[in-house]
Formats: structure tokens, sequence, C-alpha cells
């Protein structure tokens, strides 16, 4: 079980956009300021990361995530790297830097592009490191049996000599959770965000998310990989209970883009669960 200690550095992380980012920026990539850095790591209790906000309230001033004590900083290049596991390449990228160790795990409708822009704010200040899961964006899916938190653990091997935090979204948040109380000794701290919990109840679905139910039911059996793509990014990106479309722009076209690999590769999502 996960100490007192380490429970208390279970963080809600929602921040404000980045420097040099104003409200006509979130407006053009369809997100609002929570949505859009609820990804930034803003460990504001463990100090790993601060903020800073420029401007007069109500102005749009500029936000940016930084160390704390020390002025932000982006432009990192990552460095691709491969993660052998039982025959199946891990693909990832690593973003140098000082200071503690973050692996970033993506959600069940992304994979690890989804993190570039938070990865390129948090180094170099921190080390940074993202992978694809198996069946996600560069990851081959495989076919024999294997487990999430297996390969996150070797991914931690390869990635750091000592504990490392750990910063996971939806399904990316149960993994983190689930590592931590499988191999406390390997995990320094998590991040999680809207996350997952391996083991509790599946959730009751509000009216929106039941009335594309039937529609996506549809799209299924119909093998329709468009419709699935299309009805998916409006339940996940543009939230179920609004407009079709209100994420626009760059934003978009990546949510379609990872979610159509996730489809071809047509991994169920409970393959490679854990059962922590």
């Amino acid at each position: 079980m996960l100490t007192r200690s380490a429970r208390a550095q279970i963080t809600l992380a929602c921040e404000s956009r980045p420097a040099r980012a104003t409200r006509r920026d979130l407006r053009q990539i369809g997100g609002s300021r929570a949505s859009v850095m609820s990804s930034c790591v803003a460990l504001s209790r463990t100090g790993l990361v601060g903020r800073r906000r420029e401007g007069r309230q109500g102005d749009g001033g500029e936000f940016s995530c930084r160390r704390a004590g020390s002025a932000g900083s982006m432009g990192v290049m990552a460095e691709r790297f491969d993660v052998s596991r039982d025959g199946i390449i891990l693909a990832g990228e690593r973003w140098p830097g000082g200071g503690p160790t973050v692996v970033l795990l993506h959600e069940g409708v992304a994979d690890r592009r989804g993190w570039a822009e938070v990865a390129g704010l948090l180094a170099p200040e921190l080390t940074v490191v993202a992978y694809d899961r198996r069946g996600y964006g560069q990851t081959p899916p495989g076919t024999g049996p294997f487990s999430h938190l297996d390969d996150l653990l070797a991914v931690i091997d390869h990635a750091s000599a000592g504990p490392v935090w750990l910063a996971g979204a939806s399904a990316g948040g149960g993994l983190a959770l689930d590592a931590a109380l499988v191999a406390p000794g390997r995990v320094a701290g998590l991040v999680v965000m809207g996350t997952a919990v391996s083991g509790a109840p599946e959730p009751e679905l509000d009216a929106a998310t039941r009335r594309l139910e039937p529609l996506l039911d549809e799209a299924y059996a119909a093998r329709d990989v468009g419709e699935i793509n299309r009805l998916g990014t409006w339940r996940w990106l543009d939230g179920p209970a609004q407009p079709e479309g209100r994420v626009r722009g760059a934003a978009r076209e990546l949510a379609l883009e990872m979610n159509a690999v996730i489809i071809a590769n047509g991994v169920p999502e409970k393959i490679g669960r854990a059962h922590v």
C-alpha cells in the first residue's frame, strides 16, 4: 500500500496555458486553460514545478510552467529510444534535463505525441520521458499476452537509475497508480488527471454519453472506422455534451490521427491490465 506521505503526493494537475499563449491561442486549439494545462505536471505541493503569471488579472496575460525558483525554458530536442519487450519494441522519447525524471503516461485515446508540448515545457528543468503503449502510436500491438504494468517498469528501468515521477491521464493515470502500488520503491511521486482506477466499478454514463453509445455501436457493427473515429473524437475531445467540432485546428487533427492508429490496431482496452 502507499504510505501516507506517498498518498499526499497524488496531485491533480490543473494549470494555465504556457508562456506566450493568449486567449486567442486557446480558442484556436479549442481548449480551455484547464483542459490544456491539466496535462502540465504542476506539482505545487512538492516544489517540483511551479507557475508564474505575467500581466494583469483579466487581460489575457501569459502563463508559464516552470520549476520552482527557476526560469522557464522551451526548445529542448527529444531523443528517440526503444525498449524491447517479448519481441515488441516500445517506442519512446526522452527530453534530457536536470532534476527528477518524469514519465508521462498517455490516455487510452492518445499516444505519446499528446504529451509533446508538455514535455517541452518541463525540460530542461526536469528529465522527461514518454512512450507509446502496445497498440498505440509507433508501438505495435503484438500477438501474445502482456502487461502494460510490466512494460512500464521496463521503461522506468531504461529511463532512470532511481525512482521516477509518474504523470498519467485517464488510463495512463490508472497505470501510474498500479505501478505505485506494485513497485513503490521505483515511484517517487504521482500526478494523476481524470484517472482510471483498477478494480473500480464502471461509472454510470451521463445522458449525453448515452446518446452517443448506440451511434458508436452501429459504427462498430458496420466496421466504419471513419465514423468510429468521428464519434470517439466528439466524445473524448469535444465532450459528449458539447457541439461536435468544439475543439478545432491542430489539436483535433492530432486527436483524429492518434485515435485512427488505435482503431486500426484493434487492441481491446482491457487487454494488458494488471488487475491490481
